[in-house]
């Protein structure tokens, strides 16, 4: 890994944890479920430049990585708004990621 990738790469843990704490954040707001989006709208800048920062250090594997272990954590809690769907779309274009 060059050190300009060192540098500008993000833990995948802080990653996650960031992420996660979006959805908590839009899972809080009093609008109607279908206008809930916690990685789109006022979030996508930020959502894709920790795509871009997780990219610089880890390739396509680390965006593959956090974006299993978000669906892991949709898997045990059915009933929130976890946007997969949404966060594919705001990585869309960085690496080969397609959304």
């Amino acid at each position: 890994m060059s050190e300009r990738n060192t540098y500008e790469a993000i833990n995948k843990g802080l990653a996650v944890g960031v992420l996660l704490q979006m959805i908590q954040d839009e899972s809080m707001k009093d609008i109607p479920y279908a206008e809930k989006s916690a990685f789109l709208g006022e979030n996508r800048q930020k959502v894709r430049e920790i795509g871009e920062k997780l990219y610089a250090g880890f390739g396509m594997d680390g965006l593959h990585d956090v974006f299993n272990i978000i669906h892991g954590v949709a898997l045990r809690a059915p009933n929130e708004p976890f946007y997969l769907r949404d966060l594919e779309l705001a990585w869309s274009g960085i690496g080969d990621w397609r959304g």
